[in-house]
């Protein structure tokens, strides 16, 4: 089950301005990727030298451990999101510019090809928003 309250403190986190975004990995020198806030606020582990993240559960370099993703009761490690028509165009230009295979038509992205693909941290925000708070 969804928590609201943490959900609603991560989105507060990306629109803070605090964390400089990165991509590839979920930290990155002084950047993070959007799961890598997730990680950071839930101080559930702690950074490797190597940029990733360390639990109980294990390391991981690119998405959620089990144990922050069950602390945001998400039910994946890299969790889909629905996207509007208009922020799937504006993917689609993105994703283009640094891939050379196709995508499907299907609306539905993981939140680490936003992050990786043009979406600041206050988009991906309002998208989490609208996915898990129905904001």
């Amino acid at each position: 089950m969804i928590d609201k309250e943490r959900i609603t403190i991560w989105c507060e986190a990306l629109e803070s301005g605090i964390y400089q975004q990165a991509i590839g990995k979920l930290k990155d020198g002084n950047g993070y990727c959007c799961l890598g806030v997730a990680c950071e606020i839930s101080n559930l582990g702690e950074w490797t030298y190597s940029g990733e993240y360390s639990t109980d559960d294990g390391i991981t370099r690119f998405t959620l451990p089990l144990i922050v993703q069950n602390w945001y009761g998400l039910e994946h490690e890299n969790p889909l999101v629905n996207l509007t028509s208009e922020e799937y165009a504006t993917f689609l230009v993105n994703y283009a510019k640094n891939h050379s295979t196709a995508l499907t038509q299907n609306k539905s992205i993981n939140l680490t090809d936003l992050n990786d693909n043009g979406f600041t941290f206050t988009n991906i925000a309002a998208i989490i928003r609208r996915n898990f708070l129905g904001d």
